[in-house]
């Protein structure tokens, strides 16, 4: 049986064409699983439509949304266990403290299906500059997978990183227990698409290129399963060409 999967930066709704997007693959019932990350409300109401198709949203102490989210069809997969936790790091403390929203953390969630045991989480890492506080992060979320250790561990969504040497380092640290199958993919973030008016240096700087028709592309997107499911199922992943966000949609199959 085939699982299928998308996972999507959704950028809260910014583009225009992203509910078209969403709409047509709900109707067809094209997806089983939704990793979700800056999944606003206006990205949340667009699967209330669609019964079978039921995210569970989280809110943190000061009741503000998480924008980390999974949408799964409740017919095909039966949801065992739900987790949440943010990634909260020095420099976004402030940031996250004042926003009507938390941005940044791992969505974890025990499936059954086609008899098996899954643990899949969508995550969202830290952006900016600095690696170190997305190694930081990404060091938690494979604690917090350890945990909850099932047949099947999925994870991924948006690492947010920046610079060639980070896609080495965080591979170091999944080490032989986790294989990511999207290393190989193109860029799947396009900063020509990204929001102008939040108050980061590297928006500002963006803002400045794209004034002159310039952006700069990065492969911030992966998708990662534990080694001993990737040597035993056959696993597919491709970028969408659909441009309904500054990330690119990432379709991985599961065949199980």
């Amino acid at each position: 049986m085939k699982l299928k999967i998308l996972s999507l930066n959704c950028q809260k709704n910014h583009q225009s064409g992203l509910w078209n997007f969403l709409t047509s693959l709900l109707i067809h019932e094209t997806y089983d699983i939704f990793l979700l990350q800056e999944a606003s409300w206006e990205v949340l109401n667009i699967f209330s439509s669609f019964g079978k198709y039921i995210p569970i949203t989280y809110f943190d102490a000061k009741w503000k949304l998480c924008l980390t989210n999974i949408v799964y069809n409740s017919k095909k997969l039966q949801l065992k266990e739900k987790y949440y936790e943010p990634i909260l790091v020095d420099i976004f403390s402030l940031h996250e403290e004042l926003s009507w929203v938390q941005s940044y953390g791992i969505n974890m969630w025990i499936f059954e299906y086609n008899k098996k045991q899954l643990n899949i989480s969508s995550v969202h890492l830290p952006s900016g500059f600095r690696s170190r506080y997305r190694y930081s992060g990404f060091l938690k979320i494979l604690q917090k997978i350890k945990k909850h250790t099932k047949q099947i561990c999925f994870f991924g969504g948006d690492m947010n990183i920046v610079y060639r040497w980070e896609s080495k380092k965080i591979l170091s640290f999944s080490g032989d227990n986790y294989s990511c199958t999207t290393q190989w993919l193109g860029y799947t973030l396009d900063s020509y698409y990204t929001e102008n008016h939040l108050d980061f240096l590297w928006v500002k700087m963006n803002n400045f290129f794209r004034r002159f028709g310039l952006s700069k592309k990065f492969k911030t997107d992966h998708i990662f399963i534990d080694t001993s499911s990737h040597n035993r199922y056959h696993i597919s992943t491709r970028i969408l060409p659909d441009r309904v966000s500054d990330h690119s949609p990432i379709e991985v199959i599961l065949d199980i």
